[in-house]
């Protein structure tokens, strides 16, 4: 049987660091690429777990890769839902140099209990936000088409409702920037910018930033 932990670590022998780095966070998501029905994923439980990675790197030190794999777990993170929460997770984690904003302190879905004043606002006890930085309560939300639906659009708005009155900072993506390089560029600067990083408008890493969006959606079907 073939373990895809020993798989991780070599794979960092031969994989860019963009592939390496999604591939680690498919192994830690709690969803299953699909590729034998017509679904593009399946959710499941959680396989592994990023300490459970960096352990087998740890205790396989001398494995070809294991050097490399162990650098790219730094910006890997546990409990992504579905391939596109992997790619906002990815625009914002990436280094610099490779079109992302080199920011990797986030949490993945990270849960905010309403709390009884604001109970009022919203059906919901709870909610997740889908990456989240604790330092500047900045909230990431990637919102599908599913998202469409009049009643999911009515929860949406009290999800955002709630946040906002809590004091967090929320930035919604679509597939529709995810689609176009300019609309896209604009949600990271505002990402940016809530964070408190700096925002790079130059033309090269304006080009880095495409190319790693055209990275995360080169499976995309259109309707995520």
């Amino acid at each position: 049987m073939v373990d895809e932990a020993m798989c991780f670590v070599q794979a960092g022998s031969w994989m860019s660091e963009p592939e390496q780095l999604e591939y680690g966070y498919e192994i830690c998501a709690r969803y299953h690429l699909n590729h034998l029905s017509t679904g593009d994923y399946i959710e499941m439980g959680q396989r592994y777990t990023v300490a459970d990675l960096i352990a087998y790197c740890n205790e396989n030190r001398s494995c070809q890769g294991a050097i490399r794999a162990a650098a790219v777990l730094k910006r890997v993170h546990d409990g992504a839902r579905s391939p596109m929460e992997t790619a906002t997770a990815i625009m914002v984690v990436a280094k610099r140099s490779q079109g992302g904003l080199g920011y990797a302190k986030i949490e993945l879905n990270h849960r905010v209990d309403v709390p009884n004043e604001f109970k009022y606002l919203a059906k919901a006890g709870y909610f997740e936000i889908d990456v989240y930085a604790p330092a500047s309560g900045t909230g990431i939300e990637y919102n599908g088409s599913d998202h469409l639906d009049k009643q999911r659009s009515a929860s949406d708005a009290e999800r955002m409702t709630v946040l906002s009155a809590l004091g967090f900072r929320m930035i919604v993506l679509t597939g529709t920037q995810f689609a176009h390089q300019l609309q896209l560029h604009r949600a990271m600067n505002a990402i940016a910018l809530a964070m408190g990083l700096k925002c790079d408008r130059s033309e090269a890493f304006q080009k880095r930033q495409n190319d790693l969006r055209e990275f995360v959606i080169r499976h995309w079907d259109g309707g995520l």
